[in-house]
């Protein structure tokens, strides 16, 4: 069986919903030509709906205990708003409690900003639980209509054996519609069948891993740099380049690291580390389980730490933020650098953290996105994040790169000045991840290749070059411009 990619609970949502409204063959029979009376029929189609009413109970129970579950939460909610004197968050939390309360699909909307990081982690919770009923009961109908179009093709041939064509001829209509109706729920899932394959088959051939490519201009050289390069394993499932340094991340969890730095005279490979988080951003940070910091500068300026459980690292200019699921952070840097992070609320439902050069976007649960100025403390307004799920980001130097929730790529540029990384191109075809280093960006298309646009010529010129890749990662200024990725075994 084929594992299709994640999808938005929107979409679910409308699969179940479509499912109800064109897989029920009553409604294909009402809406045929076939106004015969076939009693093989009437029994199969009423047999069906019987399960399908079976089947929808215990879902529709679980749904509605959900409702008030979030209900007394958004009451909780309120009374912590009201008594704070928190006008706006009041608001927000009465507004989304009356479009529960009137029946409304709340999910296809994301929560009112202005009812604070308590809706916002209510709302995730509440999207979350739903996606799980939503997607077993999508698995339980898949089976059901399946079950039913072979018991219609097996009638339709038992009639055309007792040579009742006529009542052949209508089952044939019915078991037309309710095919059709799988086809238009497979539309909404995966809108091209032969793109689910290639996705499918993208996905074994990352989690196979392959071979480390690399091709680019670094101090000193790309040869002198990564002597020994030919002979690294060919299980590499992962790729990070840096200014400084790159990182391959092997099938078993253990890493090879190259240090890039020009004012290091020898360059060596460091194969014995086992990462559990590599900075999706500009600097090169990453988080080894024994509870050390490693920034790839200097070769390596190793930082003992003290957070429990940390989910995500950014890594900004000299320094970097480590953070838990509990809201807990845990500062590193140089140069007496301060970082000023988000309140706890927000950050205890962070689930991804992405940098630029001097700030962060810090992506929940929910897959909601809020931009923070990593010097100041304030956000970085974006409407881009006020309407869209983040499916996907990493950080360049200046910018923060997304595929949202219709798969489009939107670039955030930090200072407000449009260059030619901001301007996304036209022709990226259907894209499934994005990629940012420095002043260059990337995205992969479903078939497997990839294409960059930005400030280096060579980037993106290289990157079009390299075909079909399961990985890759770029990084153009200050001293390099070069392409590092995975070609698949064959």
């Amino acid at each position: 069986m084929i594992r299709l990619p994640a999808f938005p609970l929107q979409v679910v949502t409308c699969c179940i919903f479509l499912a109800f409204l064109v897989g029920n063959p009553l409604r294909a029979q009402n809406a045929s030509d076939a106004s015969r009376q076939i009693p093989e029929l009437i029994e199969r189609l009423s047999e069906f709906e019987s399960e399908r009413e079976a089947l929808m109970q215990p879902f529709n129970v679980r749904r509605t205990d959900m409702r008030e579950k979030y209900t007394k939460a958004l009451d909780q909610a309120m009374a912590s708003a009201t008594a704070a004197g928190n006008l706006d968050a009041a608001l927000a939390i009465k507004n989304e409690r009356a479009a529960l309360d009137g029946g409304e699909d709340i999910l296809m909307n994301p929560p009112d900003p202005a009812g604070g990081a308590d809706l916002t982690k209510l709302r995730a919770i509440f999207q979350r639980e739903w996606d799980k009923i939503a997607e077993e009961e999508g698995g339980h109908l898949f089976k059901a209509r399946s079950a039913l179009a072979e018991k219609l093709e097996v009638l339709e041939k038992d009639l055309t054996r007792d040579n009742r064509l006529e009542d052949a001829v209508a089952v044939r209509a019915i078991r037309t519609q309710v095919e059709d109706a799988a086809e238009k729920l497979g539309a909404v899932l995966a809108p091209d069948p032969a793109k689910a394959v290639t996705l499918a088959i993208l996905q074994k051939m990352r989690e196979d891993g392959g071979r480390l490519r690399i091709s680019g201009m670094i101090a000193p050289s790309i040869p002198a740099a990564c002597e020994g390069f030919d002979d690294l394993p060919t299980d590499f499932v992962e790729v990070h380049a840096f200014r400084t340094a790159w990182i391959g991340i092997r099938k078993n969890g253990m890493s090879v690291v190259m240090g890039l730095n020009a004012e290091k005279t020898e360059q060596r490979l460091e194969k014995g580390w086992r990462l559990d988080l590599v900075a999706r951003g500009y600097d090169a940070w990453c988080y080894e389980g024994k509870k050390i910091v490693h920034r790839l500068v200097n070769w390596e300026i190793d930082r003992p730490s003290k957070l429990a459980s940390p989910v995500a690292i950014a890594a900004g200019h000299a320094n970097c933020v480590l953070f838990n699921a509990r809201g807990g952070t845990e500062y590193h840097g140089g140069n007496n650098a301060q970082v000023i992070t988000p309140g706890k609320a927000l950050l205890e439902s962070v689930k991804t953290v992405v940098s630029s050069k001097n700030a962060f976007l810090v992506i929940d649960e929910a897959k909601r996105g809020q931009l923070w100025n990593m010097r100041s403390g304030s956000v970085i307004a974006s409407p881009l994040l006020d309407t869209n799920f983040i499916l996907d980001s990493e950080g360049g130097q200046d910018h923060v790169i997304l595929l949202d929730h219709h798969h489009g790529v939107q670039v955030i540029d930090i200072d407000g000045a449009p260059s030619s990384v901001t301007r996304v191109p036209d022709d990226l075809g259907d894209v499934i991840r994005v990629k940012a280093g420095g002043e260059a960006s990337a995205v992969q298309r479903t078939d497997g290749t990839w294409k960059a646009w930005g400030e280096s010529k060579f980037v993106n010129t290289e990157t079009s070059r390299v075909g079909l890749a399961t990985d890759l990662d770029i990084y153009y200024g200050e001293g390099a411009d070069y392409v590092i990725w995975i070609e698949p075994k064959r």
